[in-house]
């Protein structure tokens, strides 16, 4: 009996050891109850402040009333002719000799075959003011529709935030420095022309859409066409710029509902590597003010916003319209998007044999690629141990698969591409073989070997 009285009286010990304990838990519970439905129920932060002195022209000029007037009118259906003034535009680093170009040349050239141009329009080239006039007369050699512009004096030139305030550091501030020139500065330095195109130097034209893009933009009712919309990716811009630009909208009044309009700038921005306007647009007052009031945020530097969110809210705030460029398909290098259809794809997502299937209808610059790159391509791998015996019996498709396998590299530059898609048509270059060690050339041969021997077996 004893022993059970103890357990007894044991567990009586722990149940009264536990009372206090089970009320504490209750009471942080009913606490934390309290405390979930204060979080949940308390009003939504502050809108982003958009200050009257934001909406200033620019300092000195006097500060606008908080709601600016409207557009002005402009008349509807433009007449064209041979006196509106167009111009391709391009942004171009220096290189470390002529030779490096290639790139370039070949985008530059599919650019006049991308489209049913009415006549050669210039091709605009803007650069830090520090390319030599050797390259630029190794470039117009080759290209002679190029007219070059120096930006000494304008890149870089913003009153910015000091660096440690700067929350985005995942780019330089070279690249900062060019959001702000195409997203705020480029207008004045067109303001000779009344329709630009902007053209990214690593953009590479895939097919050919049957009409001229400055004539379908300066007849339609709109101030603005787009080869593709997209999602704004980088985290601190879509968390920043987007509020910001709704409570600029309310501050103006009378544009709608601001809340889709902001959502719609970070979702569905104007992937703006290709992109045609009417300069009067960018030059007007209502827009001019945007600008200035984006400049005056710093936020450029400090959230390194883009100049693609940038051109979206202004369109979609100002603008009469936009309009979409049909039949574009185009390339991105640097982003590894391909574009077909105004839709944005992954570029190196799609292989040299779909790549073919999907081109059935080709104009024949694939065809024309690896024609000039036939030959230079069979010395390649009979130099890189290939038997030569294998190389006259490669198709055509084989090649664009070596292409992808390798990569070519053009004038001595580091590999261009992988995609076949961007075999270029207007320089020839090289297949990726060459090697400086034993064992890397031992492994390209391996390498070639396994992706050869099937086309080979199967031609015989």
């Amino acid at each position: 009996m004893r022993p059970m009285r103890a357990r007894r009286d044991s567990k009586r010990e722990k149940a009264c050891r536990a009372a206090p304990m089970s009320r504490w838990r209750w009471r942080a519970a009913a606490l934390a109850l309290v405390f979930g439905g204060w979080w949940w129920s308390r009003p939504p932060p502050p809108a982003p402040v958009v200050t009257p002195s934001m909406l200033a022209a620019r300092p000195p000029a006097p500060v606008v009333p908080v709601r600016p007037p409207a557009p002005e009118p402009r008349p509807g259906r433009r007449p064209w002719d041979a006196s509106v003034r167009c111009a391709f535009v391009s942004l171009l680093r220096r290189r470390g000799d002529e030779t490096r170009y290639a790139a370039f040349l070949e985008s530059a050239h599919r650019v006049q075959d991308a489209f049913r141009l009415e006549r050669r329009y210039p091709h605009v080239v803007f650069h830090e003011g520090d390319i030599p006039e050797g390259h630029v007369a190794a470039l117009r050699a080759r290209a002679p529709w190029l007219v070059f512009r120096g930006l000494a004096g304008v890149w870089g030139t913003a009153d910015r935030p000091p660096a440690e305030q700067w929350a985005a550091t995942d780019r330089s501030e070279g690249y900062k420095h060019m959001c702000r020139f195409y997203g705020l500065q480029l207008w004045d330095q067109v303001a000779d022309f009344d329709v630009v195109m902007r053209v990214d130097d690593d953009v590479f034209f895939l097919a050919r859409a049957p009409y001229d893009p400055f004539r379908l933009l300066w007849e339609s009712d709109a101030d603005y066409a787009w080869g593709a919309e997209t999602g704004e990716s980088h985290g601190p811009t879509a968390r920043t710029f987007g509020p910001w630009v709704r409570a600029y909208c309310e501050v103006l009044g009378g544009r709608g509902d601001c809340g889709p309009l902001a959502r719609g700038v970070v979702d569905a921005m104007f992937f703006n590597n290709v992109f045609a306007t009417v300069v009067d647009f960018w030059r007007g007052a209502d827009v001019r003010r945007y600008l200035a009031a984006v400049d005056a945020t710093g936020g450029i530097y400090v959230h390194r916003w883009g100049d693609a969110p940038i051109q979206s809210a202004a369109v979609r705030l100002f603008a009469r319209g936009h309009v979409a460029l049909p039949g574009v398909e185009y390339a991105h290098v640097s982003t590894d998007n391909l574009i077909v259809r105004n839709q944005v794809r992954c570029l190196s997502c799609v292989g040299a044999a779909a790549y073919l299937a999907a081109r059935a209808a080709d104009d024949g610059a694939v065809a024309r690629a690896v024609a000039a790159h036939a030959a230079s391509f069979a010395d390649d791998l009979v130099a890189a141990g290939v038997p030569r015996a294998w190389t006259d019996a490669l198709p055509a498709v084989a090649l664009l698969h070596l292409v992808e396998t390798v990569g070519v590299r053009c004038d001595g530059v580091a590999t261009v591409v992988r995609a076949p898609a961007l075999l270029p048509t207007h320089c020839c270059c090289r297949l990726d073989t060459r090697r400086d060690s034993t064992r890397d050339r031992a492994l390209v041969l391996e390498t070639l070997s396994r992706q050869l021997r099937g086309w080979v077996v199967a031609a015989g």
